[in-house]
């Protein structure tokens, strides 16, 4: 009956309650085979530290129960079970809420553990450890608060340094491109106020070095233009001369060959010129 009823792990699909106490189990009979001493804080830490990273899902939903079971060596199935039976009726939604059931848990621990409890004492015990999550909530609320405030200043300076950026990149592509100063002062005031958002400036920014990029492109395919057709005419003056030596006979003397060779290496001097001078 147990198995038909479900909890979810964050970003996971629902799974059996028997399917989470069967993982919590496995980490508890793999740490337990470990033999790690209690009192070895820094060897204690490591192998939270590995269930984290290999149990991620049910540390992420159940924090405390992982904890338990390794730095303190505090865990039973039949706990876990209630607790989980617990939580599918009566899931916790505030962080309030979720301190309470921390406290839940621990109770429930302590009572599997022990068959002989007083009540008082379980009241006692159940407000101390309540307070002590609070304790350590607070703590960390008021860290997290600091580092956010932190971090939403770096970004807000991160922010105005990208702005300060572009505007000096806007101006100096403004000013190559012949814009007036006029409408490159508009355009800055726009953006200092906000008017204009810097992802729009970041477009005209874009189109300046479109407009760059196309006209060195343009300038490049005129240059190879050139290039070809000078060596075209290199060709044809080499294919002129090669027919003229066809049409020679082969009673040409020595000074007639001389005069041939000399006007290929003319040729050839000229088409080297030619793409030099380019």
């Amino acid at each position: 009956m147990s198995s038909s009823i479900t909890a979810e792990i964050t970003n996971e699909k629902p799974i059996t309650l028997d399917d989470i106490v069967n993982e919590a189990n496995n980490i508890w009979n793999d740490y337990k085979n470990e033999k790690i001493d209690i009192n070895n804080h820094k060897k204690l830490d490591e192998y939270l530290a590995k269930v984290q990273r290999e149990h991620k899902d049910i540390y992420v939903a159940y924090p405390m129960v992982i904890r338990h079971m390794i730095q303190e060596k505090q865990y039973h199935p039949k706990a876990f079970r209630k607790y989980l039976l617990r939580l599918a009726k009566h899931p916790w939604t505030t962080d309030e809420q979720r301190l309470d059931s921390y406290a839940d848990y621990y109770i429930m621990l302590y009572k599997t553990k022990h068959n002989r409890y007083n009540t008082s004492l379980i009241q006692s015990m159940w407000k101390n450890y309540r307070k002590i999550m609070q304790d350590d909530h607070d703590e960390f609320v008021k860290l997290y608060t600091k580092y956010k405030e932190k971090i939403d200043k770096q970004e807000k300076q991160y922010a105005l340094d990208r702005k300060t950026t572009r505007l000096i990149i806007f101006q100096e592509l403004a000013t190559k491109h012949n814009v007036p100063q006029d409408n490159i002062n508009k355009i800055m005031e726009l953006v200092n106020n906000n008017t204009m958002s810097d992802e729009y400036l970041e477009s005209i920014i874009m189109e300046f070095s479109n407009i760059s990029i196309n006209n060195s492109m343009a300038k490049s395919d005129e240059t190879i233009q050139k290039t070809h057709n000078n060596i075209g005419t290199s060709n044809i003056s080499a294919r002129n001369i090669s027919e003229d030596l066809l049409n020679n006979n082969d009673d040409n003397d020595d000074n007639d060959k001389e005069h041939i060779e000399e006007n290929m290496i003319e040729t050839k001097s000229t088409t080297k010129k030619e793409i030099s001078e380019m």
